[in-house]
C-alpha cells in the first residue's frame, strides 16, 4: 500500500513502529503486518559469509565467499537453461532488484518469488491498454466498491479500512470470493461464487446491466447497486489474476469501462510493481539449471520454492536470517534487513517512496545493493545501473508518480 511509518530505537533496537501522517495517502493507518509483526522477529540473524563444506556451513570472509561464487558461476552464466537461474525477493528495494537483473542478464531464468501471480497479467494488459489503474485515493470517494479476488481484511487491510470509513455515510460493499472473506460480515451483498468461475460472474453482472434475465437474485442486486452507483471502485486481487483463465482480468476491465468504475489492484509485497515493471514476473521453473542466485533479504522463503531450489546442484543465498533456505544453501552472503536499508519502493498505486535507515547492521552484514556489486564485480560484470531508466522501460498498469 505504501504506508508511512515513524520508528524509534533504542541502543540499536526497534522499539516502536507509528503511523507517519504526513506520509502517503494512508492518514495513519496501518496493517498488522506493519505495525506489530516486525516488533516480534525473532528469526537469527545472519552475520557473516558461510561456505558449506562436507554438509557443514563454516565461517569465512566476504572475499572467500565470493571467490567460490565466481568459480561457480563464471562457466555457467550464458549456458541458457544449463547455467543460473536467479530470484528475488519483492521486498528489496528497486535500487537492488533493478541492480539484481543487470547482473544476471545473461541468464535466461530471472524472477521474483512472486513469479508474477499478482501481476503478470496486469501488465501483460498494460502492454496492450496503457495504465489502466486508478489511485488509491478513489477507495476514498467511491460510492460504491465491489471487490473480487481478495480478501481486504487479511491482506492489504489499509485498503479495507478505507471501505469500512466510508460505509457510515452510505458507501455500498459487494464481496466475490468463493472462500469465507473477512468483509464478508459488512458487505451489503456477498457472492460466493464456485472456484475459477471470475468470467462467469462478470459475464453474468453484464448480462443483469443490460436488463437481461439472471436468475442469480444476488447478481442481480450486485447489478441494481452498482447501476445507481455514481463512483464505483473495483479492487481486485491474486484470486484473479492467478486464475486459471487468462482471460478474466481483461473481461474484469471491460466490464468496468462498461460500468464506469476505476479499478485498483491490490498486488503483492513492499515492491511488487516494481517488479513487474522491471520483468521480474516469469515463473521460476528450473529445467536443468546447474546453480541458483536466490537474493531473498530478510523475506520468508515458502516450501513449494524450497522444493524447486533442492533441484539445483549450487545454491547462493544472500539473506539477512537463518532459514531453511540458508541451511540448503552452497554459500550464504549476510545482507541489511529492512530497517538497516535505505532505498526506493513504489507503492500499489505507483507512488515512488524513498525509505531511510534507522537500524545499523553488524560490521560484517553489506546492503542488498552492495552484495550486488560485489557479486557483479567478481563475475565480471559492468554494476553501473540506471534504476529510475529501468523502472520506466515498461508501460505501467498504473501511473508512477
Amino acid at each position: 500500500v505504501g504506508c508511512g511509518l515513524r520508528l524509534s530505537t533504542r541502543d540499536n533496537r526497534l522499539v516502536r513502529i507509528e503511523s507517519d501522517w504526513e506520509a502517503g495517502t494512508t492518514e495513519g493507518l496501518l496493517c498488522e503486518q506493519g505495525r506489530h509483526a516486525p516488533m516480534h522477529e525473532e528469526r537469527e540473524r545472519v552475520k557473516q559469509p558461510l561456505i558449506k563444506k562436507n554438509g557443514r556451513h563454516v565461517p569465512v570472509t566476504w572475499d572467500e565467499a565470493l571467490y567460490v561464487i565466481g568459480e561457480r558461476f563464471k562457466p555457467l552464466l550464458a549456458q541458457g537453461d544449463h547455467g543460473v537461474a536467479a530470484i528475488a525477493s519483492t521486498r528489496l528495494p528497486i535500487e537492488a532488484l533493478a541492480l539484481f537483473k543487470h547482473v544476471f542478464a545473461q541468464s535466461d531464468l530471472v524472477t521474483s518469488v512472486e513469479e508474477g501471480l499478482p501481476t503478470a497479467r496486469s501488465s501483460q494488459l498494460a502492454d496492450e491498454l496503457g495504465p489502466f489503474e486508478a489511485k488509491l485515493e478513489a477507495l476514498k470517494e467511491a460510492d460504491a466498491v465491489l471487490t473480487i479476488g481478495v480478501d481486504l481484511g487479511r491482506s492489504h487491510q489499509v485498503a479495507g479500512f478505507f471501505v469500512k470509513r466510508a460505509q457510515p455515510i452510505g458507501t455500498k460493499l459487494i464481496v466475490i470470493d468463493p472462500h469465507d472473506n473477512k468483509l464478508d460480515p459488512i458487505a451489503d451483498i456477498s457472492i460466493k461464487p464456485k472456484p475459477g468461475a471470475d468470467v462467469e460472474i462478470i459475464a453474468a453482472l453484464q448480462a443483469a446491466a443490460r436488463g437481461e434475465t439472471v436468475a442469480d437474485k444476488k447478481i442481480v442486486k450486485a447489478a441494481q447497486l452498482i447501476g445507481a452507483a455514481k463512483k464505483l471502485v473495483i479492487v481486485y486481487g491474486k484470486g484473479l489474476t492467478a486464475s486459471s483463465d487468462p482471460k478474466a482480468l481483461k473481461h474484469l476491465i471491460e466490464y468496468a469501462r462498461a460500468v464506469n468504475a476505476k479499478v485498483i489492484s491490490v498486488k503483492g509485497e513492499a515492491n511488487s510493481l516494481a517488479a513487474a515493471q522491471l520483468g521480474l514476473d516469469r515463473p521460476f521453473a528450473l529445467n536443468g539449471h546447474q546453480a541458483v542466485y536466490a537474493a531473498i533479504g530478510d523475506d520468508y522463503v515458502t516450501d513449494r520454492l524450497l522444493q524447486r531450489l533442492e533441484k539445483a546442484p549450487f545454491v547462493v543465498a544472500q539473506a539477512s536470517y537463518a532459514s531453511k533456505l540458508t541451511a540448503l544453501a552452497d554459500v550464504v552472503l549476510p545482507v541489511e534487513m529492512w530497517a538497516e536499508q535505505a532505498g526506493h519502493f513504489v507503492s500499489l498505486d505507483g507512488r515512488v517512496q524513498q525509505t531511510a535507515k534507522v537500524l545499523t547492521a553488524p560490521e560484517t552484514v553489506r546492503s542488498n545493493v552492495d552484495a550486488l556489486q560485489a557479486v557483479a564485480q567478481q563475475l565480471g560484470v559492468d554494476a553501473t545501473n540506471d534504476w529510475q531508466a529501468a523502472l520506466h522501460q515498461r508501460t505501467p498498469m498504473v501511473e508512477l508518480a
